[in-house]
């Protein structure tokens, strides 16, 4: 299993499991790196495994998730622009009947950042340390801009 991206919480590391079988099909020294070992990484890393493995934390990251996705499908009943809404823990995406790229400006605009997952998908990938005030923030910032858009 590779990680990388999520493992330093933003700080730039990446690290490989494997099971002793796998690991044997190693040659010595294969797997190193030249900045293998960065003690601001692995710092960084360590701090967000032991978050992660709090207990609760990720039943917290499963109810923001659902919640964030049920307030997505609230806002597709009153607009028709919606086509569907759709997602997994705090992966969502939101499908337009039109291109995104006008709705992603507005948001930046008003200061949220999300991006798209094709011309017509709106992607939203927030932390998992994201709480339902912040989601709550952003609803209202997308129903803002949908509006000032006419969509």
């Amino acid at each position: 299993m590779t990680l990388a991206k999520g493992l330093g919480n933003g700080v730039p590391i990446g690290a490989l499991g494997c099971t002793d079988r796998v690991a044997e099909g190693f040659a010595p020294g294969a797997h190193a790196c030249t900045f293998g070992g960065n003690p601001l990484s692995t710092a960084a890393a360590l701090a967000t495994m032991e978050l992660l493995t709090e207990p609760g934390f990720l039943d917290r990251v499963t109810e923001v998730g659902a919640y964030f996705l049920g307030m997505l499908a609230g806002l597709a009943e009153d607009h028709a622009s919606i086509v569907q809404v759709r997602g997994r823990g705090l992966l969502l995406g939101v499908e337009f009947d039109r291109p995104v790229a006008p709705l992603i400006s507005a948001l930046l605009d008003a200061g949220i950042i999300c991006g798209p997952a094709g011309p017509n998908v709106l992607r939203f990938l927030p932390p998992l340390v994201v709480g339902q005030g912040e989601v709550d923030c952003v609803m209202a910032a997308i129903e803002a801009c949908l509006e000032e858009l006419g969509w």
